[in-house]
């Protein structure tokens, strides 16, 4: 290695550097020569030779960086200068530059349901004995019958006795009776007041006999309900969420008043229950929705599940299940009418094992063919089972979602609907403007039902509040008013056939039974009643008037009016 160093009268000679030993320092890198041998120089001027020094020190520098290749980034990040600055440039190039006009096409995707095999794992884990490998060699049954004495196990085997069920079943309708005596007299009509007494007074009363709850229902809500068409004593209650609650499971109970302390059929479920149904054909057979699509049909004639049909099913809530005779006249068998959360009605029969929100479905009966649906927005659609994409009619209901809609059992000409906008409204067929608003608070109506017994009768329900209306007497406000027992938030309510009681659920799982008192006589001519009452009331409105005439004569025949 050659290094020329400059001596003090600006003259360059060679100078070899032997050894060169280095040494880093924490504040500079710095090297320094050992032993230098430095050759000899002369001055120019005296012609003498100069003593060459013996150690010289070098110093090394760092020089300017030469990048031989160079690639910026694309990717600046966002809370930086450069990212702000690229976020607005992005902007402007979608609002004012060239990006405003290009081609953009909106499309919506949806994966197919698919179906996939569930991964099972079998865990097995063995622990021997260093005393005794006998333990080892022994079956379950037998580590049971060691462990159990012999009472205990023919107790265990009589307890799944299916015969010492039932035993025990009628053991507990007697013990029931002891307690619930007067009150199932009552509910089946056997001990009514005089209606020939004195004091009679008409006060639409309702007197608590009994409420359908054990620990099991507490904290779930009743979400729907259904007394059994060849056993009245029966009815079938479904356990859901209300609204955005927490809970996550369901529950069918199977009561009977003659024990409503426990029920004789308990069935659970992994999703909550929505929706209910008996069959008129096979009233044994129960089809049951639920909130994840699910459509299930349940034989309760088991005391465990047996599942008679299921559904596949899709993404949207079941809102209503209604069995219906087979459109093919020339089959006996039932169909199942169910409605889901994205508007979508379809008909299931049970032998078949192939792969707008709607509120509520209702079936004319003097026409099987003709249906109504109401919807989440308020609209009522008057559909046929013969047209399947068009409707034959529509209007508008409600402001907001329909709870409830049901025909009238005395005429199927008038039909009644309740929703979130505070009302209870009366219709009839072919007349788009409601012939009753019935209101008594800005709170929203969840359910109502016709009095099978008094065609001018309905109940509805708001919060904890239970209210009987007569629209012969008052349209203004309420024949009666009764709050909740528990006083929770009341989610259901219907009349038994026979009209002296009233059913009514509420969000905490109670099932509430109430007779009816100090009620007015039934009419005779009920479909008469029911039209003069609505004609009465109608003085005021003379063209709405005169259009419920001419539905009237349309259905009854010209006849007189008054008789």
């Amino acid at each position: 290695m050659f290094i020329f160093v400059k001596n003090s009268i600006d003259l360059f000679e060679p100078v070899v550097v032997r050894d060169l030993l280095t040494e880093l320092d924490t504040d500079a890198a710095r090297l320094e020569s050992s032993e230098v041998v430095v050759g000899s120089s002369f001055d120019s001027i005296t012609g003498q030779k100069m003593k060459a020094p013996t150690h010289i020190s070098l110093v090394l520098s760092e020089t300017e960086t030469t990048f031989i290749l160079d690639i910026p980034s694309c990717v600046a990040l966002k809370d930086t200068e450069e990212g702000d600055a690229a976020v607005l440039k992005n902007q402007e190039y979608l609002t004012v530059g060239k990006g405003r006009n290009r081609k953009v096409a909106n499309a919506e995707a949806q994966t197919f349901l698919c179906l996939r095999l569930p991964i099972k794992l079998n865990y097995i884990c063995s622990n021997p004995n260093r005393f005794s490998d006998v333990d080892t060699l022994l079956s379950e049954s037998s580590l049971e019958s060691y462990k159990m004495a012999s009472d205990e196990k023919q107790l265990c085997k009589l307890m799944k006795n299916p015969r010492f069920q039932e035993a025990v079943c009628v053991v507990e309708r007697l013990l029931a009776n002891n307690c619930f005596n007067e009150e199932q007299k009552r509910f089946r009509g056997l001990s009514d007041p005089d209606i020939f007494r004195d004091d009679i007074q008409y006060k639409y009363n309702l007197n608590l006999l009994w409420t359908f709850a054990n620990n099991a229902t507490k904290g779930r809500c009743v979400t729907s309900f259904e007394w059994n068409p060849t056993n009245q004593d029966l009815i079938a209650v479904g356990y859901g969420k209300f609204y955005f609650a927490e809970t996550s499971t369901g529950m069918v109970m199977i009561w009977n008043i003659k024990n409503p302390v426990q029920p004789e059929r308990v069935y659970n479920f992994l999703n909550p229950v929505t929706t209910l149904s008996f069959s008129t054909k096979d009233p044994n057979l129960l089809a049951i929705g639920f909130y994840n699509g699910h459509v299930l049909v349940l034989n309760i004639t088991s005391r465990d599940i047996n599942l008679i049909g299921e559904n596949v099913p899709g993404f949207d809530a079941v809102w209503s299940v209604v069995w219906r005779p087979n459109i093919d006249q020339t089959k006996e068998t039932e169909q199942i009418c169910a409605s889901f959360d994205d508007g979508r009605v379809i008909f299931y029969t049970i032998e078949n094992t192939k792969d707008l929100q709607v509120c509520h479905l209702f079936f004319k009966i003097d026409d099987a063919n003709v249906y109504l649906v109401g919807t989440n927005e308020g609209v009522v659609h008057k559909c046929s089972t013969n047209y399947l994409n068009q409707h034959l009619d529509l209007f508008l209901a409600h402001d907001g979602p329909i709870n409830d809609l049901k025909y009238s059992p005395f005429s199927q000409q008038i039909y009644a609907t309740c929703g979130d906008d505070w009302h209870l409204r009366i219709w009839a067929e072919g007349i788009s403007e409601p012939l009753h608003e019935l209101f008594v608070t800005m709170m929203s109506v969840q359910a109502m039902d016709w009095s099978p017994t008094h065609s001018t009768i309905l109940a509805s329900i708001y919060g904890k509040t239970i209210l009987l209306w007569d629209f012969q007497r008052k349209v203004w406000k309420p024949q009666s008013e009764t709050q909740s027992p528990t006083g929770s938030r009341n989610t259901i309510v219907q009349f038994i056939e026979s009209g002296r009681c009233l059913i009514v659920g509420d969000i905490d799982g109670n099932v509430h039974v109430f007779a009816l008192e100090d009620m007015p006589f039934p009419a005779f001519f009920q479909e008469n009643l029911l039209f003069d009452a609505l004609e009465k009331s109608l003085t005021t409105n003379v063209a709405l008037m005169e259009k419920l005439k001419k539905l009237r004569r349309s259905k009854l025949g010209d006849f007189d009016m008054s008789s």
